[in-house]
């Protein structure tokens, strides 16, 4: 039959077959992202499938193999279904897969780490997939990001697996799973990830090197709904935040190592002694955290090892300086404000000063350094109590101030 695939004015054509083509989109943010498929490619072969992103790809691996563009290594050959990866971009960038067939959705899991894909198309529920497993497995956990199933601490704070993302999974005997059908459940096109987050302590990066530590609840019997914990390394550098969601229950911290594809330190080199600080948003308090460790587990150190798991089972809190110039030595008026408030010195420090407003949740909202004197216009804030602190590396107030 003539005009077979092309226009032709008056033409005529047949459709002999049609296909239904599968796709999997992905937005990948600037820095480190998880990505896994349910769907089998057209090409497997990464440097063809990544050929539309390879100008923002810095590299992509997994625990075995690596692509890396810039180096011209590739190790990793064809994408692998049964496995998920990092990858690392220079900049936000969309991507996709496409195939007409579908993964098997069965995995077979031996003992030790392993990158875990996700094998549907819709959100799957951790507990009923790993429900007749549970003391086959050490962890489950994000790649990139801060939740954890943790069985043993009766930490399930990663309560789905997201298709489009991967996770870690360390087990000790061999078993299989098998994702469910969705079943006329929603299927998720569109994987988006979160590798960052902003805390009361600055930006917190997210890397695949990971060390996770549990505080167990007698640990943490005087802490408050609401406090924050950071660890810090060298230079007081944020690599790893919890927010405290309740003091019934063991909780887990996400510590992150070092990305070694950058010269700039932005995580815990093998072996760096851990620092944990306290912030509580309802006073405006910072404590230093003087842990122990449970000796049971494979890491006591309080150094930072990779893949490694701790248990604190004792806290000291101090606390680390607020209130050290006395009520007289600092001025914030008028309080209760409504439209502007001023912060004076009154004392001889003629130094430069940081000043920041931060709300009941830990949300800096101003931030900006000054000498001796400064407005700061509270207009837009919403009624409620908020807190200054004041510092440098001689200063270190908290003051609570109304706003009308």
């Amino acid at each position: 039959m003539p005009n077979q695939g092309e226009f032709a004015d008056f033409g005529i054509s047949k459709l002999a077959s049609l296909e239904v083509m599968y796709c999997q989109y992905y937005s990948f943010a600037e820095g480190w992202n998880s990505i896994s498929s349910y769907i089998l490619p057209f090409d497997a072969d990464v440097e063809v499938l990544f050929a539309p992103i390879v100008d923002e790809l810095t590299i992509m691996r997994n625990l075995t193999s690596v692509y890396w563009p810039g180096e011209n290594v590739n190790t990793i050959g064809n994408f692998d279904n049964t496995s998920g990866y990092a990858l690392k971009v220079s900049e936000d960038v969309d991507f996709g897969i496409c195939g007409i067939e579908f993964a098997d959705n069965e995995l077979t899991f031996t003992p030790g780490w392993h990158y875990l894909p996700v094998l549907s198309g819709c959100d799957v529920n951790t507990m009923d997939l790993f429900t007749g497993h549970l003391d086959d497995i050490v962890i489950v956990q994000d790649l990139i990001g801060s939740q954890v199933f943790w069985p043993d601490m009766g930490i399930y704070s990663l309560e789905n697996l997201y298709p489009g993302n991967a996770y870690k999974i360390k087990v000790t005997n061999e078993f299989s799973i098998t994702f469910p059908e969705c079943d006329g459940k929603s299927i998720t096109t569109t994987s988006a990830q979160k590798n960052n987050l902003s805390t009361h302590w600055g930006d917190l990066i997210m890397t695949p090197s990971t060390q996770v530590t549990a505080f167990a609840t007698e640990a943490i019997e005087d802490f408050m709904i609401g406090d924050m914990i950071g660890a810090f390394g060298a230079d007081n550098k944020l690599f790893g935040y919890l927010q405290i969601n309740g003091t019934k229950q063991n909780q887990a911290i996400v510590l992150y190592g070092d990305d070694a594809t950058t010269t700039l330190q932005n995580g815990f080199t093998e072996g760096q002694q851990i620092a944990f600080r306290l912030y509580r948003a309802s006073t405006g308090e910072e404590f230093d955290l003087e842990v122990t460790y449970d000796q049971i587990t494979d890491n006591s150190t309080g150094t930072y090892k990779a893949e490694s798991f701790a248990i604190i089972n004792k806290v000291k809190m101090s606390n680390t300086g607020i209130n050290e110039m006395g009520e007289a030595s600092i001025e914030i008026y008028p309080n209760p404000a409504s439209e502007e408030i001023t912060i004076k010195l009154n004392n001889s420090y003629t130094g430069q000063v940081g000043v920041k407003i931060i709300d009941s949740k830990g949300q800096v909202l101003v931030e900006k350094n000054f000498t001796n004197k400064t407005n700061l216009n509270v207009s837009t804030f919403s009624g409620g109590v908020y807190y200054v602190k004041i510092n440098n590396e001689n200063l270190n107030e908290v003051r609570k101030i109304v706003i009308k």
